[in-house]
């Protein structure tokens, strides 16, 4: 995701993901919760949340074919149910980053619902 421009400055590129769900804001919400926690998958092998603005929120994943990863968030926003928002980083040992080199993390911005300054549910930016 991204590349350098050759002063050194990541690129910056912005992803926008849209679903329309049928179910109440509070169901919604925990269940994105619960992906991370009590009913996750098994691509997801780890999860520390402390849900408070300012809060962390570390995230392992090991998806089928490919390499392990994890996500460093940092919690800006909880307004339960209507918004979640939190900035990223995604570390991925070994491999080339957004900027080139190794274990250089990819960062984006992600929030719940859309139109909140970032993505809904599961996305990012």
């Amino acid at each position: 995701m991204g590349g350098s421009d050759g002063q050194g400055q990541a690129e910056v590129y912005a992803l926008s993901v849209e679903r329309v769900i049928d179910a109440e804001p509070e169901a919604i919400f925990d269940a994105f919760i619960a992906l991370y926690d009590s009913q996750r998958p098994d691509w997801v092998t780890g999860s520390q949340l402390d849900l408070r603005p300012g809060g962390r929120w570390s995230v392992a994943f090991q998806v089928p074919d490919g390499p392990a990863f994890r996500e460093e968030r940092v919690i800006t926003a909880v307004e339960r149910p209507g918004r979640l928002a939190y900035d990223m980083r995604a570390i991925y040992p070994g491999a080339p980053g957004c900027g080139g080199g190794h274990d250089r993390p990819c960062a984006r911005r992600a929030s719940y619902p859309p139109g909140a300054a970032g993505l809904p549910g599961r996305g990012g930016a």
